[in-house]
């Protein structure tokens, strides 16, 4: 995964193994709020949208989003970082 800019805006980039061919999906970063970071994808099947808030300095919430079969579908993730 990276982070890439151009010219049309700000990307993270993602390629997972056994997903797409392995190829990468660009989602685009589409709003800063908040300290919470949201890239979104509309073209692609699951997740359209990934998000970053950062909440402390050693926590990080994440979570997915998208349409799975007609349902509104969203999975969380929190992180942080062990001392």
């Amino acid at each position: 995964m990276q982070l890439l800019n151009s010219d049309s805006g700000t990307y993270y980039s993602v390629a997972v193994r056994n997903q797409n061919n392995a190829e990468t999906v660009n989602f685009k970063l589409v709003s800063t709020t908040n300290q919470t970071y949201s890239f979104e994808q509309l073209k692609h099947d699951f997740p359209n949208r990934i998000n970053y808030q950062y909440k402390a300095p050693d926590t990080l919430n994440a979570w997915i989003e998208g349409v799975v079969k007609g349902e509104k579908k969203k999975t969380a993730f929190l992180m942080w970082r062990k001392h």
